[in-house]
């Protein structure tokens, strides 16, 4: 285990004691593994309202006796929490609303922080009978969430959890409500309510490589495997798909262990940049576990590997290991690391008489045991943003961004940004220029091509540009993943047989890492033609040169290689 204590700023130390008293029995013993001395992980700053304003802020309607010591929810400790009571024999319904210390803008997510004594809250929270809604500075609602599709449910860094919805109208308090006989929230923690610009994207480094062949090492009973053996796919931890699993197949017997270890991507150039720092968490997310949650950190060990694979820190059982449930419903089993790695493995040990199968997505190195700090904003931006949202055009499968202001001041234009993994930042997709100073409403809107080929959830924001180059950031708006919507033509059709250039003309932008195939009536594939980079907004062509007159099928593909669509060629002499 791990003693430790947090320093004073300025008291800087090269020496690091412990004293024991007569506490010991006589004969025992205790080792001491080493001392060490580390940085403490950032804490994030986030621009928010709380509801810490005092007692007498906060109401309880309904079912009073469902929510116990409410006045907690708005004290100046947000450690301190109510309770959601154990109510689970009477069917009964309870409010409680919360005022904030500021009016939060429009565009701020609206919610409640919110745990339980095992840390362990999933999605199923989202389709429990709770709703969340947003009022005005009179009292008076404004707006309600209760669909698992609206709310969203974030993981923080202490362990707890942000249930919340995008307001799209200025909000003085919050409220979450039970409805019903629901289980599941029953000895739920309520911290606070709170108006947020945004959760802080936790910088984290994973173990996804182009490609995830020879970034990871197998062994069974500490012995290291010449193959896979016991894990299925191991190479699918390593990649560069984060939802694709590889599989530890842990043995029938008693005492019986897999290991699958794992390289984290981001090391430097040389051995002394790792890409684990001291004071990381170090851990891996897993999913499809036949292991229960009592019985998973008692048969799971984490460890820390140096750059050459020799062993730097293992951590196993509830004392160093802790679990946490991610909002899509897998897990993580991580610890907080002393000393720096370069890699991250889990053995799996069978202590039971029957085989377990364990999911394994990736390994990870991150501050998520730092802080989260809400502060309220400075003072006004130079534009006042009422609202920005995203939404799928569908009859093209593109993406139309919108956003609206209520004043600007000396602003220059309006960047909106794209990604499809926050973590790995934003791209800019198209620019509009601002009004420059307004005090009247405006309204934007820029559409993005190129939303039509990505089936995944897509993530954008706007980077607003002042005159003077200051640059300010939106909260991120969310399209949900779509079918694709994309289709193409060819010309000439039919097409001369010979040389004959034939031009694909798409309903939307292709990126790099598109593809156009053609293929016999018989299913061979007869030519490729990949998107480059720098090739992407040019037409893209497919010659005929060695086919033969017939018809022909010609597959428009993904960078991932799915298909969109499929068209039909002739080739004439």
């Amino acid at each position: 285990m791990q003693l430790e204590l947090i320093t004073t700023i300025g008291k800087d130390f090269d020496q690091v004691e412990m004293e024991f008293g007569s506490v010991l029995n006589l004969g025992s013993s205790i080792d001491i593994k080493y001392a060490y001395g580390i940085a403490a992980n950032q804490s994030r700053t986030v621009a928010g309202y709380i509801s810490r304003v005092g007692a007498g802020t906060q109401t309880v309607t309904g079912c009073a006796a469902a929510i116990q010591n409410a006045e907690r929810t708005v004290d100046a400790d947000l450690n301190n929490f109510a309770t959601m009571a154990s109510l689970a024999t009477v069917n009964c319904s309870a409010q409680l609303k919360v005022k904030l210390d500021g009016t939060a803008p429009g565009t701020y997510k609206a919610g409640f922080v919110v745990g339980n004594a095992n840390n362990l809250l999933d999605v199923g929270l989202l389709n429990s009978g709770m709703v969340l809604k947003t009022y005005d500075a009179d009292g008076i609602e404004l707006e309600s969430s209760s669909l698992s599709a609206l709310l969203g449910l974030n993981l923080l860094p202490d362990g707890r959890s942000l249930v919340s919805f995008q307001a799209t109208k200025p909000f003085s308090f919050v409220s979450i409500e039970r409805t019903g006989t629901v289980t599941v929230l029953d000895n739920m923690q309520l911290y606070y309510g709170l108006g947020v610009a945004s959760t802080t994207v936790i910088p984290r480094v994973l173990s996804n490589f182009d490609d995830g062949t020879g970034r990871y090492k197998t062994s069974q009973n500490g012995i290291l495997c010449a193959l896979s053996c016991g894990v299925t796919k191991p190479e699918n931890a390593a990649g560069s798909d984060n939802n694709s699993a590889a599989t530890i197949n842990t043995l029938v017997g008693v005492g019986s262990s897999t290991t699958l270890r794992l390289d984290l991507n981001g090391a430097g150039a040389n051995v002394a940049d790792p890409p684990g720092r001291a004071g990381n968490r170090a851990g891996v997310v897993i999913g499809n576990s036949s292991l229960l949650d009592v019985n998973l950190l008692n048969n799971a060990t984490i460890t820390t590997y140096k750059v050459d694979g020799t062993v730097l820190e293992t951590a196993r059982g509830s004392s160093l290991l802790s679990l946490n449930l991610l909002p899509d419903g897998r897990r993580t089993v991580s610890f907080n690391t002393t000393q720096d790695f370069y890699k991250v493995g889990i053995t799996l040990t069978n202590l039971l008489s029957v085989a377990s199968n364990t999911d394994v997505y990736y390994a990870f190195a991150d501050d998520s045991n730092g802080q989260i700090n809400i502060i309220n904003p400075a003072g006004p931006l130079p534009v006042s943003l009422t609202s920005f949202a995203v939404r799928r055009v569908a009859s093209t499968g593109a993406a139309l961004v919108t956003w609206a202001t209520a004043s600007e001041v000396n602003s220059a234009s309006f960047v909106v940004e794209r990604s499809a993994n926050p973590i790995d930042g934003f791209v800019a997709v198209g620019q509009v220029a601002a009004a420059g100073s307004s005090t009247t409403p405006r309204s934007y809107s820029l559409p993005d091509n190129g939303a039509a080929l990505q089936t995944a959830t897509l993530y954008y924001r706007l980077r607003q540009l002042d005159a003077d180059g200051t640059a300010h950031l939106s909260p991120v708006a969310v399209l949900a993943a779509g079918l694709v919507k994309t289709s193409f033509s060819i010309y000439p059709n039919p097409a001369t047989a010979g040389t004959q250039q034939v031009t694909i003309s798409a309903t939307a932008d292709l990126s790099a890492g598109y593809s156009v195939s053609v293929y016999s009536t018989m299913g061979q594939l007869l030519s490729t033609r990949v998107v480059s980079s720098e090739g992407a907004a040019a037409p893209l062509t497919v010659s005929t040169t060695g086919l033969a007159t017939g018809v022909y099928h010609v597959v428009l593909r993904d960078a991932t290689g799915q298909s969109l669509s499929t068209q039909r060629l002739q080739v004439a002499n």
